[in-house]
Formats: structure tokens, sequence, C-alpha cells
């Protein structure tokens, strides 16, 4: 990757000029600029692949946290947990932006169900006498659910 290189070599000319040591430099470019230059490759091919966290940390900070926030306390089944987030990676990717299209969406949802809604409690996650069973604390559900739907 020649202007890969040549960024390198500029940086050793330009620490040479201010009379900086070299060894740093050296040894980093010798860390990363066969990694990074394959890195640069792969990527050349996938423009819309982000190259930073920026964009994941901003989404994060903006979209995640504030749907989580007044939720933090009841999240107990995973289904439904797994949905919420289905709901934000659609809205992430325009699905909610005609609020239109959104209420025909449900509407047309719900007319099997007879009614203008989805069943209340569509994933059912009974909790045990003892009150204490949350599914997003029992360990094994994961590979049962896996299981049961044919993916381990």
């Amino acid at each position: 990757m020649p202007t890969w290189t040549a960024w390198w070599d500029e940086l050793e000319r330009l620490c040479v000029a201010e009379s900086l040591p070299l060894d740093k430099i050296r040894n980093r470019r010798r860390n990363y600029e066969t990694t990074f230059a394959e890195a640069i490759r792969a990527l050349a091919g996938q423009p819309g692949v982000p190259v930073s966290t920026g964009g994941l940390e901003t989404l994060m900070a903006k979209r995640v946290q504030p749907m989580l926030a007044m939720r933090r306390t009841s999240f107990g089944n995973i289904e439904r947990t797994n949905r919420l987030f289905d709901l934000l990676i659609a809205r992430e990717h325009g699905a909610f932006i005609d609020l239109t299209d959104v209420v025909t969406l449900l509407r047309n949802d719900a007319v099997p169900e007879g009614g203008w809604t989805v069943p209340l409690r569509d994933i059912s996650d009974p909790r045990p006498r003892n009150g204490r069973y949350n599914s997003l604390r029992d360990s094994l559900l994961i590979t049962e659910i896996a299981e049961s739907r044919g993916l381990a």
C-alpha cells in the first residue's frame, strides 16, 4: 500500500528534520504498518463500514441510553428486551420516519387478533411462586431458546 507506506516515511522524515528520536516511531511502524495496510485494503471495498467507534458511541449515548433509562429496573424478559433492541435498530434504519406507515403496519398486524392492538402479553415469561425467576438472569434460557429454534 504505497500511500500508507509513504505516510510512515514522511513521519520518519519529519522526526529527523526536528531532531526527534526515531526508536518509538519505528517500533510503532513495525507493530502497525502491515496490520493497518491490511485493514485499509479490506475497508476499501466496503465504503459503508464505519472506521471509528465515534458513531457507535454517539448512537449509544443518544439512542440506547435514553431508551433504557426509564426501563432499567424492569428488564426481566430476554425476548421482550431483544424485541426492544430490534425496534431500536429498525428506527436507526428509518423504519419509523413516516408515522402513518407505522400506524398502518400496526393495524394490519393486529387484524388477525380481531382488533387494533396486539395481545398484551404476546410473550409469556411467567414468574414462579417464589417471585425470583427472571429470564435475563437464567443462564440456561438462551441455550434452551436456541435449541428449541434449531439454532444450536
